[in-house]
């Protein structure tokens, strides 16, 4: 009766361990399976943005190309966060996303906008002469 109970606790031990061990080697197993993402930049005219699907347009080499928003998109101008109605008032002009190719999306990470290039005068310039 006692080397019953010693064998059903070893047996009870290692079943444990075992499943203990697989438990952590799937996850692993996953993770070394799913497919990379690689990052990849694109350039072009911004042809349009939608805010309700958080989708935009971006004409490149004369085609549209459309990208989804990732959940934590960053857009910037120069060096400066912008927003989303950043976006609209792009429309136009040239833009740069990072973005990962996955199940056939393009998920843009990152809109880089370009710099304002019109700055308004100091307040200590003086007016031109005519």
């Amino acid at each position: 009766m006692k080397t019953s109970i010693v064998a059903a606790s070893l047996l009870l031990v290692g079943g444990m361990l075992v499943s203990s061990t697989v438990a952590q080697a799937a996850p692993q197993k996953a993770k070394a399976m799913a497919p990379k993402t690689e990052s990849a930049w694109a350039s072009g005219t911004l042809e349009k943005f939608d805010p309700s699907t958080h989708t935009l347009v971006v004409k490149q080499a004369g085609k549209d190309v459309t990208f989804t928003l990732g959940d934590q998109a960053g857009v910037m101008r120069g060096k400066q966060k912008a927003t989303l109605p950043d976006l609209t008032s792009a429309i136009g002009k040239a833009v740069k996303v990072e973005y990962a190719m996955a199940n056939g999306i393009k998920t843009v990470s990152l809109v880089e906008l370009p710099t304002s290039a019109t700055h308004a005068p100091s307040s200590g310039a003086k007016p031109s002469r005519k």
